[in-house]
């Protein structure tokens, strides 16, 4: 083993074995087995032989020589906080593989209770008003509650209204809403309830901004967006619509009720409002000059 092993020496990614080296024998049978190479769980710094494998977080690979050296679990830990705290090319036949990654959510420099308590009034909040204005940070995590609590509504089951009734803070308000009008409007929509459109910073400390709002609803932005544009190049003549319009036309039908139609509703009621608008204001100045 004085030479490097090549990479095509290694054992497979899948003949991984757990085991505890204080049994000097399954250290030799391991080293057999697998061609004077083996891959060893990282437990915990207080791991024992009965430590629960769910906990493993990280797994090496040490070459025999460095295995036989750890004959109890004492030596073994030590062999552990060298490959934590030192960099793995200082052991030639050695290599390190994480098995978990990074956290999985954002904690929001808060900690457990205080961030779900935060993320349950966000929530709240939402469902009630249909859309709000917060952070970036927190609108994607609050996002994801948001999600869960709609394939919640659309289940419309004892236990998902439990699990419903435990989040919303206001839930004799809510609830109502969720399993009514909001299973109902996405019935058939496969996934997507809501939408997080970044916007210009709100707050002085200049934090990242951005709108989360439920999609398809009377407050939904880029559906007034959408209509919008289609009103401004139908009042310059462009009858065709540009790719990226006619792809935002489609994603706010798609799965909204009567989509094409409300649409061109608003769309005529921008138009309406833009031939009534200078007109409007003339007699707004008319008024002022008379008083």
């Amino acid at each position: 083993m004085g030479d490097r092993m090549r990479d095509s020496d290694w054992p497979q990614r899948s003949r991984i074995e757990s085991f505890h080296p204080a049994s000097q024998t399954s250290v030799e049978r391991l080293i057999e087995k697998y061609n004077h190479c083996v891959f060893i769980s990282l437990r915990p710094h207080c791991c024992s032989a009965g430590c629960c494998h769910s906990k493993l977080n990280r797994i090496s690979i040490l070459s025999p020589a460095q295995l036989l050296l750890c004959s109890d679990s004492g030596q073994f830990n030590d062999k552990k906080r060298d490959y934590r705290n030192q960099d793995h090319k200082r052991f030639p036949n050695t290599a390190v593989t994480m098995a978990g990654g990074a956290a999985k959510y954002r904690h929001l420099s808060r900690k457990s209770s205080h961030r779900q308590a935060l993320l349950r009034n966000l929530v709240t909040s939402l469902f009630k008003h249909e859309s709000i204005t917060t952070t970036w940070p927190k609108a994607k995590e609050a996002q994801r509650l948001a999600e869960k609590l709609i394939t919640l509504g659309k289940k419309n089951t004892e236990a998902s209204r439990r699990r419903a009734l435990s989040v919303f803070y206001t839930p004799h308000e809510i609830l109502p809403k969720l399993f009514g009008t909001l299973r109902e409007r996405y019935a058939e929509r496969p996934g997507g309830y809501t939408r997080v459109l970044r916007v210009e910073p709100k707050k002085d400390d200049q934090a990242p901004s951005a709108i989360l709002e439920l999609v398809d609803g009377p407050k939904d932005m880029r559906f007034a967006m959408t209509a919008r544009t289609v009103a401004r190049q139908r009042a310059q003549g462009l009858e065709a619509l540009n790719e990226l319009t006619t792809l935002n036309v489609h994603k706010v039908t798609r799965f909204r009720k009567g989509g094409v139609e409300d649409l061109e509703q608003a769309i005529k009621r921008l138009e309406i409002e833009h031939k009534k608008g200078p007109t409007t204001q003339k007699g707004e100045q008319e008024v002022e000059s008379k008083q």
